[in-house]
């Protein structure tokens, strides 16, 4: 019985680490990458901009050039450049956990921009 609950002590001390070390690379990210919240209003901004190039290109228009300047403009808008923001990606998917975590935020901010446009 000592052997068990010594087990689960452990057990408990060790996952506890980790999410500390999880909620640390989300709310302290290193100083070269975009923080957390910022990260999730760029990739709104993102993913809206993508939804509006497929609904052009659903529609017969081929958007070529023009959804590159939509990209670029998400960029311009948040005063990065595309290296903060692959360097930025390739920290966030690093994690499994942390990028599930940011995603999570960025479909929760998607889907209250989708009711308020939607009138719900």
């Amino acid at each position: 019985m000592r052997f068990f609950l010594l087990f689960v002590v452990t057990l408990l001390i060790f996952s506890s680490c980790n999410r500390e070390d999880e909620d640390n690379g989300l709310k302290n990210p290193p100083d070269d990458v975009i923080a957390y919240d910022r990260m999730v209003d760029i990739l709104v901004d993102y993913h809206w901009s993508e939804n509006a190039i497929k609904y052009m290109m659903r529609y017969g228009a081929s958007p070529g050039p023009l959804s590159e300047r939509i990209y670029h403009t998400v960029l311009e808008k948040h005063d990065i450049t595309r290296q903060e923001f692959a360097r930025s990606m390739a920290y966030y998917s690093s994690d499994p956990n942390r990028m599930e975590a940011l995603y999570t935020s960025v479909m929760e901010e998607l889907s209250s921009l989708q009711g308020k446009l939607g009138g719900g």
